[in-house]
C-alpha cells in the first residue's frame, strides 16, 4: 500500500483503498496537549520529528504551514519511520505529523492526542498498486480482500470518530 505523490509508471495497476489526512500529533501528557489555545506559528518552533522535506512525501506536511502564510516547522529529528516518530512524541518532548490513519491505531498505545490547531491538511489517497502483468496468488488475493475490508471498516471508523 502507497501514499500516491507521483505517476504511475504504465506497469502499475492503482485502486484507492480510502483518503488519509495528515494531522498534528503529541503526546497526550505534552504541555501542547493541555494548552486550550494552539496556534500553528507558535507551535513551528516547537521540537518536530518529520519526514524529510526532500522526500516524496515532505511536500504535504510543509505545504499546509505555507498556506497558513507560515514558514514550514524546522525538524529536531528527520525520519521515514512511522514508528521511531511516534516513539518520539510519546516521550512528550516532541511533535509530529502523521497519516490520520495511523494515529488512529496507535493512539491508546502510545497516549498520543490530535491537536486542534489550524492547518488545512488535503486528503491523500491510499492505495494498492500492484504490477499489471504479475499473476496474483491465493495469499496475494487474501491480502488484497482484507486490505479493501479493513479500508472500509476503518474509513466507516474515521467518519464517525471525526478524524477523517
Amino acid at each position: 500500500m502507497v501514499l500516491q505523490t507521483k505517476p504511475l509508471s504504465a506497469d502499475l495497476q492503482a485502486e484507492t483503498l480510502f483518503e488519509d489526512r495528515l494531522c498534528v500529533v503529541a503526546a497526550a501528557s505534552s504541555k501542547w496537549a493541555r494548552s486550550r489555545k494552539l496556534d500553528a506559528a507558535v507551535l513551528r518552533e516547537g521540537p518536530w520529528a518529520l519526514v524529510p522535506t526532500e522526500s516524496d512525501v515532505g511536500p504535504f506536511t510543509t505545504e499546509p504551514f505555507r498556506a497558513a502564510g507560515l514558514e514550514p516547522p524546522q525538524a529536531r529529528v528527520t525520519s521515514y519511520s512511522h514508528i521511531l516518530r511516534l516513539h518520539l512524541v510519546a516521550t512528550g518532548r516532541y511533535l509530529a505529523i502523521l497519516p490520520t490513519s495511523v494515529v488512529r491505531f496507535k493512539m491508546a498505545r502510545y497516549r498520543l492526542v490530535i491537536l486542534p490547531v489550524r492547518l488545512e491538511f488535503r486528503p491523500r489517497p491510499v492505495m494498492l498498486v500492484p504490477l499489471k502483468s504479475r499473476t496474483k496468488t491465493p495469499l496475494i488475493n487474501r491480502f488484497i480482500a482484507l486490505a479493501k475490508a479493513n479500508a472500509l471498516c476503518s474509513g466507516r471508523a474515521f467518519a464517525n470518530e471525526g478524524l477523517s
